[in-house]
């Protein structure tokens, strides 16, 4: 059984037969290997592996009879994943990469039926012309929208974000009465030096 971690939750998915394993990303013709598995009426997954500029992401797509009928992609180093439509544009985006690669596992259909009513976010299929052989030259666009949408985690909004922020409060206290203190040893300095006088 293989499992893909989606999100917080993990995506339980036959391991299945293995048809095509290790397979280069930049020697493999991505549009000709779909047309390939839909000639053979595959049922399973396509998996793609790539090392992107913050780590790895992996993408997978799901076959019933042939078909495209579901995607997800996940960005490791963001814990960011994405569903559907936007999964399957980043797989094919993914098909281009300079380094990577791809696995070809084998599943009944009931099984793919199984894993697609547990996983409904995946649920995608392309139309004919999003499947048309064509030239896909890689973009680092999608992984930079990633990472230009990741907010810093700071030590304030995690108090935040688990409603603890009264600690924060607390804290700031002290810090208020440590300003306070030059000021009445100002004071203190000036009553002693009268006193002198």
């Amino acid at each position: 059984m293989r499992v893909l971690f989606v999100g917080l939750f993990a995506m339980n998915i036959p391991s299945g037969t293995p048809l095509k394993t290790g397979l280069s990303v930049s020697s493999v013709d991505f549009f000709s290997l779909i047309k390939e598995l839909s000639t053979r009426k595959f049922s399973g997954y396509l998996a793609i592996a790539i090392s992107g500029k913050a780590g790895v992401e992996e993408g997978t797509m799901f076959f019933d009879d042939g078909k495209p009928v579901g995607a997800e992609y996940e960005y490791y180093f963001f814990k960011k994943s994405f569903y559907g439509k936007q999964a399957f544009e980043r797989v094919v985006n993914a098909s281009a990469a300079e380094h990577g690669v791809m696995d070809v596992f084998e599943l009944s259909a009931d099984q793919v039926h199984l894993v697609l009513a547990f996983n409904e976010a995946i649920i995608f299929v392309p139309e004919q012309s999003e499947l048309a052989s064509r030239s896909v030259a890689f973009s680092q666009v999608f992984e930079d929208q990633v990472a230009s949408s990741q907010v810093p985690v700071t030590r304030a909004s995690l108090l935040r974000k688990y409603n603890i922020s009264g600690v924060l409060e607390k804290q700031q206290k002290p810090q208020a009465v440590l300003r306070e203190v030059p000021m009445q040893e100002d004071l203190l300095e000036k009553l002693v030096k009268q006193e002198k006088m």
